[in-house]
């Protein structure tokens, strides 16, 4: 009859785990938001240049957040800074192979 009681508890445990652990996921999930400034690896940085100024706008913290305007980052809420063409592309090349 113990181990009964034992085996439940172990049982009961093991089901309070998993389900904090698909929180977790979900949770995580949640904390990346889905912009369409957040550039992937690879991105042709001067196509972004659309007014043809020679600048885009990038977040100091996240090299990989790039508009054509002034924006706020999705993922720190900053300001965006103003960079060349050129440095942007730099600095986002930077940032993927960190």
């Amino acid at each position: 009859m113990g181990h009964l009681k034992i085996t439940a508890v172990i049982l009961l445990g093991l089901i309070i785990l998993s389900g904090c652990g698909e929180e977790k996921k979900d949770l995580q999930k949640e904390k990346v938001p889905q912009s369409e400034l957040i550039r992937s690896e690879g991105t042709d940085v001067s196509a972004l240049d659309i007014n043809g100024d020679g600048k885009l706008y990038q977040c100091p913290m996240h090299f990989q957040v790039i508009s054509d305007s002034l924006e706020t980052c999705p993922l720190c809420m900053m300001d965006l800074v103003e960079y060349t063409v050129a440095e942007a592309g730099v600095n986002i090349q930077n940032h993927y192979n960190h």
